[in-house]
């Protein structure tokens, strides 16, 4: 769907410029190439950087050190941290929770594919990565509140 005034395009603040660049990337191979698998990839991409970015940056803003939290990256994985600490450290809404949900229910697809070169439903994975720029803008606005 084309956006046609100016007025219908949410802004991107330009320390997340490059988590968009990462999605659109991932729109253009479903739009232009109807590259379904790089598509899902490149998009579950940029919720992942941004998932890591935003709960790095909370812990470091409640005294956490650089270097435990450069520590202990590797260790805490997306799941954890979708899963647990995004929850500790924002209030969700029921939409904003299905938002989540399907970000998980992404997160299993992404896997699938990776791992086991799976394919998944060309239906599914549009329906996913609309999703998951839902899901972008929300948690932006989440962290660019506190």
């Amino acid at each position: 769907m084309f956006i046609t005034k100016n007025k219908e395009l949410k802004h991107i603040p330009d320390n997340y410029s490059d988590i968009f660049e990462l999605f659109s990337s991932g729109v253009m191979q479903l739009n232009h190439f109807k590259n379904y698998k790089l598509a899902l990839l490149e998009t579950f991409v940029a919720v992942e950087i941004l998932v890591v970015r935003v709960t790095d940056e909370i812990k470091s803003s409640k005294g956490i050190s650089r270097t435990k939290i450069s520590e202990f990256k590797q260790a805490v994985d997306l799941a954890h941290r979708m899963d647990i600490e995004l929850r500790l450290f924002f209030k969700f809404s029921q939409e904003e929770e299905a938002l989540i949900g399907q970000m998980v229910r992404a997160r299993k697809i992404r896997n699938k594919i990776m791992h086991y070169n799976e394919v998944a439903k060309e239906s599914e994975i549009t329906e996913i990565i609309k999703s998951i720029r839902s899901f972008l803008f929300m948690l932006i606005e989440k962290h660019e509140k506190i």
